[in-house]
């Protein structure tokens, strides 16, 4: 079982270092990103950059990538040992998912904001609703403030708010949350300073 914990962070670091705005603009625009706009190689960066009609499969690239490796995750334990792992075992391979998108291996250790990971891992962990429901957030905040990173706080606060008003979360969960709102902060903060 040590091994394929071992085997299952490392994947999903890998899932998630997977530059996939980084990667669609060098090949299809011969643009480095990093050297573009906000230097992210997120959604948003790439589509201001390059035309907004790459945000969506850019997003979706992304939050996908990070809901197949947690299910390929769960399914391959199941697998192996006939039941499937704890929620300790989910989260620990999500934070890598996320450590992955801020600091991939394939360009110098560099990364995304990780919004679009997130979700992934919201939707998989969570629910596909509880997906929707941070995706009507965020448009309704960005149509507000015209802000992509005021809208990634704001909508994950509320999300939480909600979360805790109305769904009946173990304690565990709720501490998942609250991490992955704190490390959006951390990674927003040169946005936070600069605003």
């Amino acid at each position: 079982m040590f091994i394929y914990f071992i085997t299952s962070l490392i994947f999903s670091y890998l899932i998630g270092a997977i530059p996939t705005g980084y990667w669609i603009c060098k090949f299809f625009y011969g643009t480095d990103i990093t050297k573009r706009g906000s230097g992210n190689i997120g959604a948003t960066n790439v589509a201001r950059v390059n035309g907004k009609f790459l945000f969506l499969p850019i997003f979706l690239i992304d939050a996908g990538k990070s809901y197949l490796a947690l299910y390929f995750v769960d399914l391959g334990f199941n697998q192996f040992y006939g039941f499937y792992p704890q929620p300790w075992f989910l989260f620990l391979t999500a934070s890598c998912l996320l450590l992955g998108n801020a600091y991939s291996i394939f360009i110098g250790f560099r990364g995304g904001k990780g919004v679009a990971t997130m979700l992934g891992i919201i939707a998989y962990l969570f629910s596909v609703t509880s997906f929707l429901v941070f995706c009507v957030l965020w448009l309704v905040i960005y149509a507000a403030t015209k802000h992509a990173f005021m809208a990634s706080i704001g909508a994950m606060f509320l999300f939480l708010s909600l979360v805790l008003l109305f769904c009946h979360l173990t304690n565990g969960q709720v501490f998942f949350l609250a991490c992955l709102f704190m490390w959006l902060l951390f990674r927003h903060q040169s946005n936070i300073n600069g605003f």
